[in-house]
């Protein structure tokens, strides 16, 4: 692999730190600042190849699970009316007698209960 010369200034504490890095693993500078250049530069392709990844996560979730949620809100709908319904039946029956039969029908084709 070819390579070009590139001189760049860093902090006094910046190059201590690297220079210590590099007698720990036994490597050159050179060699210990251009791994973190690549590294650096993946950790960058990384993240946006996983906002990429995540967006068509996101939206065939979207695709699979919007049905169901409008299934179940349609459901939550029609056991609220069935509620309300069995609830006025309810109310009726106790507070008119002359009218128990009439609603005890409504009550049980609403319902399922006598």
């Amino acid at each position: 692999m070819k390579t070009i010369v590139y001189h760049f200034r860093m902090p006094e504490e910046l190059h201590r730190t690297v220079e210590e890095r590099a007698s720990i693993e036994g490597v050159p500078m050179a060699e210990l600042i251009r791994r973190f250049i690549e590294k650096g530069l993946d950790v960058d392709g990384y993240k946006k190849e996983t906002d990429f990844i995540r967006n068509i996560l996101r939206q065939e979730l979207e695709k699979i699970i919007e049905p169901f949620g409008n299934r179940i809100i349609k459901m939550l709908m029609k056991i609220g009316f069935l509620l309300k319904r069995c609830t006025s039946a309810m109310y009726l029956l106790r507070t008119s007698p002359s009218k128990q039969a009439a609603i005890g029908r409504l009550y049980t084709r609403s319902c399922g209960a006598a």
